[in-house]
């Protein structure tokens, strides 16, 4: 994986403002993050960024994409063999959260598919 995104994940520092933790359903939660928030949430910095974790792409093996998408986000993994290539997620804007589950769910299959273009575009299939 690229250093840069690394190093991006690797400083992330979480937000410890209401208004900028949008993924919270309920308006007017009391936000607390306590210690072994805190914990966890640098745990799975580490982990996700730990050599093994991210392979390197392998042309001659099948690529696998799985996808999903919430009600205000979406992700997906790319691998091979169970082994994750890369990751991508992104919030919903608010005209994509009026799609409907199918419309949301094939919008993030597409959007997938296309950001991982750039590991198999080159391929000779």
């Amino acid at each position: 994986m690229d250093e840069d995104k690394l190093r991006a994940i690797k400083e992330w520092k979480a937000s410890y403002f209401y208004d900028r933790v949008t993924f919270l359903p309920l308006i007017g939660t009391t936000w607390r993050w306590p210690v072994e928030c805190q914990i966890a949430f640098d745990n799975l910095k580490v982990t996700i960024t730990r050599g093994p974790v991210l392979g390197l792409v392998d042309v001659s093996k099948s690529f696998i994409v799985e996808t999903d998408a919430l009600d205000f986000a979406f992700g997906g993994v790319l691998s091979q063999k169970g082994h994750p290539i890369a990751y991508e997620s992104r919030k919903l804007n608010s005209s994509k959260r009026r799609y409907t589950v199918s419309e949301k769910e094939m919008f993030t299959m597409v959007h997938c598919l296309r950001e991982g273009n750039i590991y198999w575009n080159h391929h000779s299939w």
